[in-house]
Order: structure tokens, then C-alpha cells, then sequence
């Protein structure tokens, strides 16, 4: 069954394109090869096995580093430098966060588009 939005989207493109047909989606086990990256996973993998050795288990707590400040710095890095090594350091620091956040509201709830501050984000 077709979402709201999606409907939505579709209309549009009807109006702009009488000829289009509804969008199909790909199945689910083509996105699963599709919308990831191999490449960056094992230079993430890579690059933690290496932090055991420096930093300890990703799973040991009280580790006394803030995280998410990391994160911002080497984010700026890859900014101002465009190494993409800065951006696996930025999605390990935020896997870190994720499993020894202090955050004292820590949760998980999924949020749909309306809830995201991100929202005006074009994807």
C-alpha cells in the first residue's frame, strides 16, 4: 500500500507527465546490495580493530573521551581537507557514542520526516 507522500509524489509527477506510471520500488533485497557501502564498512571495521589496540573494547565503559566533539572536529577536517579517512573517523565516533553515550536522555525512537530538525535536508 502506497504512503500518503508517496501518493502524493506520484500525483505530482502525474500532473508534470500525464504519460508517467507510479514509480515502482526496488525490492528490498536489491536496496540491501545497493544502498551501502562495502568500501566504507571495512575501512570502519579496519580502523576500529586498530582503536582496540589504542583505546581499548568498543564495548568497555567510562572511556573518558567526549565523542561527539571528536566527531565536529573531524568533520570540520574533512571539510576543510575533503580526506574522506575524516569521515570513517566520524561515523566510528558517532557508532562509539551510540554504544557509550553518557547523554543523560539517551534513548532510541525512530522519528518520520515531519519530527526530523533535519527535514530541510533535499534527501
Amino acid at each position: 500500500m502506497q504512503s500518503g507522500q508517496d501518493f502524493l509524489k506520484d500525483a505530482w509527477r502525474r500532473m508534470a507527465n500525464p504519460k508517467t506510471t507510479s514509480v515502482s520500488k526496488p525490492a528490498l533485497s536489491k536496496l540491501r546490495k545497493t544502498e551501502w557501502s562495502k568500501r566504507f564498512e571495512h575501512l570502519m571495521r579496519n580502523r576500529l580493530l586498530v582503536g582496540y589496540y589504542r583505546y581499548g573494547l568498543l564495548h568497555t565503559k567510562n572511556k573518558p573521551h567526549d565523542w561527539i566533539s571528536r566527531a565536529k572536529m573531524q568533520l570540520d577536517k574533512y571539510v576543510e581537507t575533503g580526506n574522506t579517512e575524516c569521515l570513517v573517523d566520524v561515523a566510528n565516533f558517532m557508532m562509539t557514542e551510540f554504544v557509550q553515550g553518557h547523554h543523560p536522555n539517551k534513548h532510541f525512537r525512530a522519528m518520520d520526516r515531519a519530527e526530523d530538525t533535519s527535514k530541510d535536508a533535499n534527501f
